[in-house]
């Protein structure tokens, strides 16, 4: 990898600095978001816990401006990753092409945490010898899942589809203003419900959909918040709107 003094944080565009994550690392941190820029092995260490302190970084919705959602290296597209080994309060985004990955804000610490719980659980219940198989499991499965969302990636761009995702085809978001905001997408897909939440929160919720006769799936989100980024998660992948 070239390593770039100009690189941008892929959530607020502000430049990344190193910050080392295990003391033998070159990883890059956004003082301003807090997000973290590392690779593969890195997430191993810090899955076996081999993490140095690090203050955290208070975020805050309004860092989170001059999104772009692609590698700080190469612009190309971050995919977020939804297999058993992110926790599902985890977000964790990998680059199609050099194979980083992007925790934004503390998701990084929670990660740790998740990874140090899971831990404890499988010594008191599982035995020994399961806790020392954790690391290795879980970046198998993310290569796995990193590799599937490359091929897609280039299948959709070689074809000229315009797919967005692995099996999202088209997404649209509309604010009609008053905290309501109404999404559509098209997918191959059955599905009843999707996931969203404010960038910010930790916790998601729920929303049905429905189907109109042209084939999109819709839903009316109301309350949100006004001047705020959503995050929706559809099919294992993410998708960003603004109320505003």
């Amino acid at each position: 990898m070239v390593y770039d003094s100009n690189m941008v944080c892929p959530d607020c565009g502000q430049l990344l600095e190193e910050t080392p994550v295990t003391n033998i690392d070159k990883s890059f941190r956004c003082k301003n978001c807090g997000g973290f820029w590392i690779e593969n092995w890195v997430v191993n260490r810090v899955a076996e816990g081999q993490m140095r302190e690090l203050p955290e970084v208070k975020t805050e919705v309004a860092k989170f401006v001059g999104k772009t959602n692609q590698c700080p290296v190469d612009s190309s597209p971050l995919f977020g990753d939804n297999s058993s080994q992110i926790p599902p309060e985890v977000t964790a985004e990998k680059c199609s092409h050099c194979g980083w990955w992007w925790f934004p804000a503390d998701n990084i610490f929670k990660f740790k945490k998740a990874y140090e719980a899971k831990t404890n659980y499988l010594k008191w219940w599982k035995g020994h010898r399961e806790v020392t198989m954790l690391a290795i499991p879980a970046i198998l499965v993310l290569v796995m899942a990193v590799g599937l969302s490359l091929g897609v990636y280039n299948l959709t761009h070689t074809q000229g589809t315009g797919v967005i995702a692995a099996s999202v085809t088209e997404f649209r978001a509309e604010y009609l203003g008053g905290g309501v905001e109404v999404v559509r997408f098209k997918t191959g897909e059955t599905i009843s419900f999707v996931s969203f939440r404010k960038l910010a929160d930790e916790v998601w919720g729920p929303t049905e959909l429905s189907k109109t006769n042209d084939g999109w799936y819709e839903t009316r989100l109301q309350g949100l918040d006004e001047d705020q980024i959503y995050q929706m998660q559809i099919a294992g992948k993410r998708f960003y709107f603004k109320t505003k």
